[in-house]
């Protein structure tokens, strides 16, 4: 992490799922909405809990997609800092109040509140820079590919096939998201000798 960061890595702001290794590795830290949200719902859909359960994962399932809108609609107005840092305070005043504990709640439920309450500065950090997204979706869809590769072969055994695999991958894909319409034209011109 560190060598992509470069040694000049004041001010960076790091968008991220809440995977540890990212904990300090940015000078500001957005946590990523998706993430929660995701798992809320899957909670919400799951037949491994019982109705009433399910009905309590519904209800934060819905006011943490109205607190991820309403803090989109923040961040798409024109940049001011004042007025943004007072949305920061009512919208982190209405996740603090989302994240108490409910009685006969799901385990797993208030496992999400409490790392969301852990965490809660972290979620707002996008109102505090300019230009900083709520989610990571734009990396991970873009990583997408490589993960299902990863996950249906089980991965490279050697740290050579890594490195090939990382060589084939940014080459194909790079190709890929240039010229996606003449993507298989363009491949044949790869492969063809010199």
């Amino acid at each position: 992490m560190e060598a992509l960061q470069g040694e000049d890595n004041k001010g960076q702001v790091g968008v991220t799922d809440n995977y540890g290794a990212y904990k300090n590795s940015f000078t500001d830290h957005q946590l990523c909405w998706a993430h929660p949200i995701r798992k809320v719902r899957d909670l919400k859909n799951s037949d491994q809990i019982g109705e009433k359960k399910r009905v309590y994962a519904q209800e934060v399932y819905e006011s943490l997609c109205g607190l991820h809108e309403r803090l989109e609609q923040a961040i798409a107005e024109r940049f001011c800092l004042e007025k943004r840092r007072q949305h920061k305070g009512v919208l982190l005043k209405e996740l603090v109040n989302l994240c108490k504990a409910k009685k006969g709640e799901p385990i797993k439920l208030k496992k999400i509140k409490k790392s969301l309450e852990k965490n809660q500065e972290k979620y707002f950090t996008c109102l505090l820079h300019k230009g900083i997204p709520t989610t990571n979706n734009k990396a991970e869809r873009a990583l997408r590919h490589v993960v299902l590769k990863r996950k249906i072969s089980n991965g490279t055994k050697t740290e050579k096939g890594a490195n090939v695999m990382s060589v084939l991958f940014s080459t194909v894909l790079s190709l890929w998201w240039r010229k996606p319409k003449h993507f298989f034209h363009e491949y044949a011109i790869l492969l063809s000798p010199p």
